[in-house]
Parts: structure tokens; C-alpha cells; sequence
């Protein structure tokens, strides 16, 4: 929530979360801070990368995906020209 005061808990920094499934329940798997006002997010064809983009900070975040859903960001994160609204990666 950008749009929200300096002081609410509401504004500042995101969080991706991954799940795996155990017992045909949905377990927390992994967790990362992302920039503010994450506008897309999106997995590469094997799942082992995951993408996300931040409005505010016109970045994009890399991240590893573990065979268990921990996430590990790969490096610095990517400027990009302006703020990412959506995204897709290739097909195979």
C-alpha cells in the first residue's frame, strides 16, 4: 500500500510466500520480502525461478525456488524503466 500514510503498518515492503502440498493440505514453504506495490509475479517453465516485479521501486526480484518451495534471491534485483504492471515468461 503505497498510498497509505509514512506510519501505517500497511505501507512499505511485500511478501511472497510459496506452498507445497502434504497430505491435500496447503504447508508454508518459503518466504521473501519484495519491494512495495508488487505488480506481477511469475514462474519460469521448470519452477525453479520465480520472478516478481515492485511498482515503487521499478525493479524486478530473481529468486530460487528449492524442490521443497524455499525461496533464495539469486542477486541485486533488476532496474527496470518504470514500474512492472504484468509479466510472463516463455513457453518451452
Amino acid at each position: 500500500g503505497s498510498n497509505k500514510a509514512e506510519n501505517s503498518p500497511f505501507r512499505g515492503p511485500g511478501l511472497v510466500r510459496t506452498y507445497r502440498v502434504e497430505n491435500l493440505r496447503l504447508v508454508p514453504a518459503g518466504e521473501a520480502r519484495i519491494g512495495t506495490w508488487a505488480q506481477g509475479a511469475a514462474f519460469s517453465a521448470d519452477s525453479r525461478t520465480l520472478f516478481t516485479q515492485n511498482m515503487v521501486e521499478q525493479s524486478m526480484q530473481v529468486f530460487s525456488v528449492a524442490p521443497d518451495g524455499a525461496l533464495a534471491e539469486r542477486g541485486p534485483s533488476i532496474p527496470l524503466s518504470g514500474g512492472g504492471a504484468a509479466m510472463r515468461t516463455a513457453e518451452r
